[in-house]
């Protein structure tokens, strides 16, 4: 028998027993307890009986648990294996947003879906923003598989209660879907609700959480044709989603249910009522704190009432024809700042001039040596109700005497001419289209004889039509086209020497940029619209840079210019600058066009309708307008002279003859020569008296004004810039020369040898005599002439 110290004592059947130390053991089954069963019968509730029965219903749960994470697994897996909704809906496309280039917004272009959408990565989005939409759309967004079952019972009682379906319970995922291809929007049945469940389970099985959360922040419909809250945001506060404070975004998160419920611009009240009601949630939800939930309810939302931006319209125009595919911001060359001055300046320019006939003007301004584009002014206000919209930048116009420099570059760079190289300007008849071709200077005045830098700076039309004549037109147009003047598209038979004068058409932008070859030392390059941007066309050599800076230097020189514009005029520039005029046929189109080293700038000025105008020229008209920009771009960057190339040398030649001065030339000037010509033979000037100019031998007396020439006298310039250059033929016994004019004795003027002499005499209407006379020491000597001319 064992002992009461025994481990393991047994339990009487009428009570507890006593354990070790006198302990009462527990009743019934226990830690260190067993009860005995009766004689020949097993325990009715063994505690081997209870671990079996344990044990058979743990088999009979397990299996069918495993057994559905099995399938349910599977069927996770095999979701993978169907198309990815949001790949199906790879359309998805968004807003174009043209940029200035410094990033500010000159338009946005809806997508192809007619839509305003911007893409913000969800890193870069407010978390206030984040948080309210998940307060406001799907509070367990992070947890279910798509779609969610709670919200599915909540909303099939509401639907079972009304009779109809008035609530779907749609998780962000399934509203995601909504968007995909092939579930537009329809109207709600529980077909469609079983596609959106699928749909919504596939994008899940594709895509993480953050991705699907990003998609929708960007594409959800946000009413007024905005999909996502980034233009969302632009147009209801004038901001973006990047820093949003909780009202803010509480704001906009009441958008996606209803748009056009909660449109802030025709139901604020209501929109401000949902926006309390989801910081509420975010609140609940531990997003923002109390106090935060307070400050947010008393924050005044401040609605963006400013129209889109719509800058610089016509250049936008010209970019929308090339935007790259893609996404997001564009960024342009143009600099907003510089374009809305110009525009201020166009229109300024067409009020003071409209009643002589100008309507519009147009300017282009180019970076150089990039060729970006800075501005663009199509018209002189975009916004008026005629002609406004069309784009004089573009438009095919009469360029006048604009592209004389292309025709003595060309010459110049064959060997034809030289600067100094004397040409005629006297009044000469040319065949031409069956019919006889006079041109006459834009002045009405004739010189004579004149260097081919007095020719091309004072734009006299006679030297520049012989020269084309020279070279032949079939050159010119080939020349011309090659800078990219393509419109010039009918053959040479058809322009004829009119082509000197600019009969052909060709756009503000494409004379712009052979001008900016011609300030880039002879390389043409196609304007650039984009930063970075790699030109269509690569860079090539249309001229050689010593031709190029010898019309250059040419275009800058006042003095030069003087005969034709008078001097010190709105041509000449306190800086280096080089630039040309042209006026079309009667005055309906004037331009002028020049550069410096580091801008070109071109201005068109007329009217769309081709009719002329009256008292505007290239110089009071687009010429006041180009003088007005430069200066403008001057102030940004300070001109600097351009450098002679090694390839052309500075030689003194004779001014008579224009040959190298020789030792008996009594003076000299400094010309440039191209170094890979011969350089012309020196001038022998005492055999000067055996030349003949103009039929008229180097005797005594007047070579201009010619008897019976008549003059015209322009009513849109002023007086004192129209004068009439008389010239007058020298011989050695002559010292002094008297003008007299009309009866009245102008001035006297010192000569020495064979020389020259002009003399500017005021242009007076009506009928006029000159008369010259020749003094040699002291006395009157027989030497006189006269001529007698009237000015209309």
């Amino acid at each position: 028998m064992a002992s009461d110290t025994e481990e393991g004592a047994k339990v009487r059947p009428d009570g507890p027993g006593e354990g070790p130390k006198g302990e009462p053991l527990l009743e019934g089954p226990g830690e260190g307890a067993t009860e005995e069963a009766p004689e020949g019968e097993l325990p009715s509730d063994t505690p081997e009986k209870g671990k079996a029965k344990a044990s058979r219903l743990k088999r009979f749960l397990l299996w069918p648990l495993a057994a559905i994470v099995i399938l349910l697994g599977a069927f996770w897996l095999s979701l993978g294996l169907f198309p990815d909704p949001m790949e199906q809906g790879a359309g998805w496309d968004w807003t174009m947003r043209v940029t200035d280039r410094e990033g500010r917004v000159l338009r946005e272009f809806l997508s192809p879906s007619m839509s305003k959408r911007d893409f913000v990565p969800l890193p870069e989005v407010s978390p206030y923003l984040v948080a309210a939409v998940l307060a406001a759309e799907d509070k367990r967004f992070r947890h279910h598989p798509g779609f969610d079952p709670l919200a599915f019972a909540r909303a099939a009682w509401t639907n079972g209660r009304a009779g109809k379906i008035v609530s779907g319970g749609s998780t962000i995922t399934m509203q995601l879907a909504r968007l995909g291809k092939g579930l537009s929007p329809g109207p709600r049945t529980y077909g469609r609700k079983l596609s959106e469940t699928w749909a919504a389970l596939l994008i899940e099985r594709h895509h993480s959480k953050d991705e699907i959360l990003e998609s929708y922040i960007n594409l959800v419909p946000m009413g007024r044709l905005n999909s996502g809250f980034e233009s969302a945001a632009r147009m209801y506060l004038g901001k973006g989603i990047r820093e949003l404070s909780p009202s803010e975004a509480a704001f906009l998160a009441a958008l996606p249910a209803s748009p056009g419920s909660f449109d802030p611009y025709r139901h604020f009240p209501k929109a401000v009522a949902r926006r309390d009601d989801i910081l509420k949630r975010m609140r609940d939800q531990g997003a923002i704190t109390g106090e935060a939930l307070e400050r947010a309810l008393s924050e005044t939302v401040a609605l963006n009432h400013s129209p889109p931006p719509y800058l610089a319209p016509h250049f936008v125009a010209r970019i929308a024809q090339m935007l790259p595919a893609g996404e997001g911001e564009i960024r342009t060359t143009l600099d907003l700042s510089l374009q809305q001055e110009l525009e201020a300046m166009a229109s300024e320019t067409v009020e003071n001039n409209r009643a002589q006939g100008l309507e519009q003007v147009s300017v282009i301004v180019m970076g150089l040596p990039e060729r970006e584009i800075l501005a663009w002014v199509g018209s002189g206000d975009f916004h008026a109700e005629k002609d406004g919209q069309l784009d004089g930048v573009l438009a095919p116009r009469q360029p006048g005497s604009a592209l004389k420099p292309f025709i003595y570059a060309l010459a110049f760079d064959t060997g034809r001419l030289t600067a100094s190289t004397r040409m005629s300007d006297a009044p000469r008849d040319f065949q031409g289209r069956g019919e006889v071709f006079s041109p006459r200077n834009y002045s009405g005045l004739f010189s004579a004889q004149v260097s081919a830098r007095q020719a091309l700076a004072s734009s006299l039309n006679v030297p520049a039509v012989i020269l084309a004549n020279e070279v032949g037109v079939g050159n010119v147009l080939s020349n011309l086209r090659g800078l990219g003047l393509e419109t010039l598209d009918r053959d040479a038979a058809h322009y004829g020497l009119g082509l000197a004068l600019g009969d052909g058409e060709v756009s503000l932008l494409s004379l712009a940029t052979a001008y900016a070859m011609l300030g880039d030392g002879g390389i043409l390059a196609q304007p650039v619209y984009f930063p970075g941007q790699s030109a269509d066309t690569l860079p090539k050599r249309a001229l050689s840079q010593e031709a190029a800076f010898l019309v250059s230097d040419i275009l800058a020189d006042d003095l030069a210019r003087g005969m034709g514009f008078g001097y010190d005029g709105i041509l000449n520039t306190p800086y280096p600058s080089s630039v040309k005029t042209g006026t079309s046929s009667n005055f309906r189109d004037n331009w002028c066009i020049g550069y410096t080293d580091r801008y070109v700038v071109g201005v068109w000025a007329g009217n769309f309708a081709a009719q002329p105008m009256t008292k505007i020229s290239g110089i009071t008209g687009a010429g006041q307008l180009w003088r007005k920009a430069m200066d403008l771009l001057a102030e940004r960057a300070e001109p600097k002279a351009p450098i002679a190339p090694s390839g052309i040398r500075s030689i003194p030649v004779c001014p008579v003859s224009g040959l190298p001065a020789g030792p008996d030339c009594p003076t000299s000037v400094r010309e440039w020569f191209l170094a890979k010509f011969p350089i012309p033979a020196e001038c022998d000037h005492l055999h000067l008296s055996e030349m003949r100019v103009l039929g008229a031998s180097l005797e005594f007396g007047l070579i201009s004004p010619l008897p019976r020439e008549i003059y015209a006298y322009d009513p849109g310039l002023p007086p004192e810039q129209q004068r009439l250059r008389a010239l007058a033929q020298s011989v050695p016994e002559v010292t002094e020369l008297v003008w007299i004019l009309n009866g009245r004795e102008l001035a006297r003027t010192k000569t020495q040898g064979y020389g020259r002499s002009s003399f500017f005499l005021p242009l007076e209407k009506g009928g006029n005599r000159l008369e010259l006379i020749g003094i040699r020491g002291g006395e009157e000597a027989p030497l006189k002439a006269s001529a007698s001319y009237s000015v209309k």
